[in-house]
């Protein structure tokens, strides 16, 4: 759209739209209106044209440019249908206009056409007009049936999950909501209350996911659907759970209460008073906690896998040689190894809820709100070239505040909101000011180009078809016929 005030209507300034124009291009359609084959002396005065609704995948205008570069704008939909979408064509009239829309699909359009013949009766005729815009198939549009296209867009959020306890399992459950008119592909539950949230990513089809050894505490669950457009909003979240510690002493193959040496299924590694299960392999005098087997210059209680000497106290399940660092599932290892979500993926369906303030100098601080993802922990990214400003635990409003680089380049930039999982929560633009640097002297004279002023355009040379109208709406005539719906007598 070109960047002029009397264009405004449009939409902003270099945003896309598929129009044909009032001036003729013999390669496009070029509709019109005229009331020349209207008899003369049949109507009292000219013909009401009026947009009654419309629907389609976006906005859709109809308007008129004049000498010394005035428009008059007769349809408008972005401003809703009303009163305003009107205007009256004159007799022996043959005329043109811009007929423009913002998003590529099937549109309908419903008009009303009224008159008054001579002796004050009046006419009417109302019909929908079917228009098939940029690579839409005109051929699979009926005029008479119009069914309007919308574009696909993310999930909407599902309802708040239910959550049921067993133990230490927590299983979380929902119904699926509408997919945003793109199939679903799957769900992410995440359980709230613990250090860091616990995370579990499901198939579309799945309607639950389950978390194991769910250590005690109060939780809540969130679940959040995906689908090729992009990610849901969060739900609700659930009504909170609890699960418990277990009783203390308690062997986890025990009964609620067992003496952890009477169980016949204890672990044949227990001390004095072990139960029949015990390893008759042991031999009289053996450290009751040694393995049979182990390296004889093993310390008592050693691991059977530890050199001589080790700690008795050493983690039997580490290998000795293992780095107690590496432990893997030490959330921060996993953050580090997330990587950040591709460009091609932040379409304007996965923005989610996620705001952040600005503009914001840079060096400076900006804040991240993700509603719905309280008490987590995510990555915040500075995209288009990826990187990782912090990793943060949003507080109990969801908010979070990040530093910009020093070095970040001025203009916009996205700030990517991301699950410790790698999933996208969503994103929202930034514009980054240059950071104020102290003039330089000698630096000299900079000349100034001229500001040129761009010319109107009339949008992108895409294909618009018009399919359909009952008044003859036909590449350039269209006329004023008395054949249908009439309220009184005929012409």
């Amino acid at each position: 759209m070109p960047n002029l005030e009397q264009y405004s209507f449009l939409g902003a300034a270099g945003t896309p739209i598929w129009q044909v124009s009032q001036t003729q291009d013999y390669e496009l359609l070029w509709p019109g209106w005229s009331t020349e084959h209207i008899a003369a002396g049949t109507l009292a005065g000219g013909v009401e044209w009026r947009l009654t609704a419309a629907d389609g995948p976006g906005d859709f205008f109809l308007y008129t440019q004049g000498g010394f570069g005035t428009v008059d704008v007769q349809f408008n939909t972005a401003d809703a249908v009303g009163a305003a979408d009107s205007f009256t064509i004159p007799q022996a009239t043959h005329a043109h206009g811009n007929w423009a829309f913002t998003a590529e699909g099937v549109y309908c359009l419903d008009f009303e056409r009224t008159a008054a013949l001579v002796g004050g009766t009046p006419v009417a005729d109302a019909f929908t007009l079917a228009v098939a815009v940029g690579q839409t198939d005109p051929t699979a549009v009926d005029p008479a049936n119009c069914v309007a296209t919308h574009p696909a867009a993310a999930p909407e959020a599902p309802g708040a999950p239910q959550v049921s306890v067993d133990g230490s399992t927590v299983t979380v459950s929902w119904a699926a909501p509408p997919d945003g008119g793109s199939p679903l592909t799957g769900y992410t539950a995440r359980l709230l209350g613990g250090d860091a949230p616990l995370v579990r990513e499901v198939a579309a089809s799945a309607a639950s996911a389950v978390f194991s050894e769910v250590p005690p505490g109060a939780y809540t669950a969130t679940v959040v659907a995906v689908n090729a457009i992009g990610t849901s909003a969060a739900s609700e979240p659930s009504g909170p759970v609890t699960v418990a510690a277990a009783e203390p002493g308690d062997d986890p193959g025990d009964g609620p209460g067992d003496d952890p040496g009477d169980d016949p299924g204890d672990d044949p590694g227990d001390g004095p008073g072990d139960g029949p299960g015990d390893d008759p392999s042991d031999g009289p005098g053996d450290d009751p906690t040694d393995d049979p087997g182990d390296d004889p210059t093993d310390e008592p209680g050693d691991d059977s896998g530890d050199g001589p000497g080790d700690d008795p106290t050493d983690d039997p399940s580490r290998d000795q040689d293992e780095d107690p660092a590496d432990d893997p599932s030490d959330p921060g290892e996993s953050e580090d190894e997330v990587s950040p979500v591709p460009d091609a993926q932040l379409a304007d369906g996965a923005r989610g809820d996620v705001q952040v303030s600005g503009p914001v100098t840079a060096g400076g601080q900006v804040t991240i709100t993700v509603p719905g993802h309280a008490g987590e922990r995510v990555l915040v990214w500075l995209h288009s070239t990826p990187r990782l400003l912090a990793t943060v635990t949003l507080d109990a409003d969801g908010k979070a505040v990040v530093t910009v680089p020093a070095d970040a380049a001025a203009g916009s930039h996205k700030v990517v909101v991301q699950a410790v999982d790698g999933s996208l929560v969503g994103w929202d633009t930034l514009l980054v000011n240059a950071a104020a640097q102290a003039a330089q002297p000698d630096a000299g004279k900079q000349s100034s180009g001229s500001d040129q002023k761009s010319l109107p355009v009339t949008g992108a040379r895409s294909g618009l078809w018009i399919v359909g109208a009952a008044l003859g709406l036909v590449a350039g005539s269209l006329m004023l016929a008395w054949r249908r719906r009439r309220l009184s007598q005929s012409i």
